[in-house]
């Protein structure tokens, strides 16, 4: 997990906390993240501790902080600290569920304004970034775009035919075939979307289009 932190000298704040479900190892890619504004780790008191320690520890003044966090029989523990703005569309899953817009709020900390840190929207945000299970060259990758399910926001293919990736559990980012955005009132039902959303993708690779034409 993560805390999405904004600083301004010592006014040291969580907007978001971002929850990601990891792939197996050795390269253990980000497979999910999830930010829910309602999230009860917002407030939860050693939490803050942590993170307000991290960041005076590292005498970061002003500016948007990513600290990643590993969740332990004996509380948090800060694994990294990142000081600019995460990646892997987690702004734009902020964003979505919150209302608070990440890449702004450093900008105006940037020009010396003071931003804006209500949260204008209460609900779940969530993004699933698609691994095939088996490597080689792409064939065919298609996505049937979402005709019953409201909740998916978008889905964009990140490969394309010719392409040669790296399956599970060695694939890297670079491996990703496709990514989606889900929104929902809670955790549960952004869940669902993003699983329903996983059985849109078809992927064939040369070998077997070759073999299907040869039978």
């Amino acid at each position: 997990m993560s805390a999405e932190t904004v600083v301004l000298n010592d006014d040291i704040r969580i907007a978001a906390i971002t929850h990601t479900l990891l792939g197996p190892p050795p390269a253990r890619p980000p497979v999910r993240h999830m930010v829910h504004a309602h999230d009860p780790l917002l407030h939860n008191p050693v939490l803050r501790h942590i993170v307000a320690r991290a960041v005076r520890a590292l005498r970061i003044t002003h500016g948007v902080v990513h600290i990643t966090m590993r969740l332990t029989p004996r509380g948090p523990r800060v694994t990294e600290v990142a000081a600019h703005l995460p990646d892997d569309l987690i702004p734009l899953l902020v964003k979505k569920a919150t209302g608070i817009d990440l890449p702004q709020v450093a900008a105006e900390i940037a020009t010396g304004k003071t931003p804006t840190l209500a949260p204008t929207l209460h609900r779940a945000a969530a993004i699933h970034f698609a691994y095939a299970d088996r490597g080689g060259r792409i064939e065919l990758l298609q996505v049937r775009q979402p005709t019953n399910d409201p909740l998916v926001e978008r889905c964009v293919l990140t490969q394309q035919p010719g392409s040669q990736i790296q399956p599970l559990p060695l694939a890297g980012v670079e491996d990703r075939l496709a990514h989606w955005v889900v929104l929902g009132p809670n955790k549960t039902s952004c869940l669902d979307s993003l699983d329903q959303a996983a059985q849109r993708i078809r992927i064939a690779f040369s070998d077997e289009a070759q073999q299907s034409r040869a039978a």
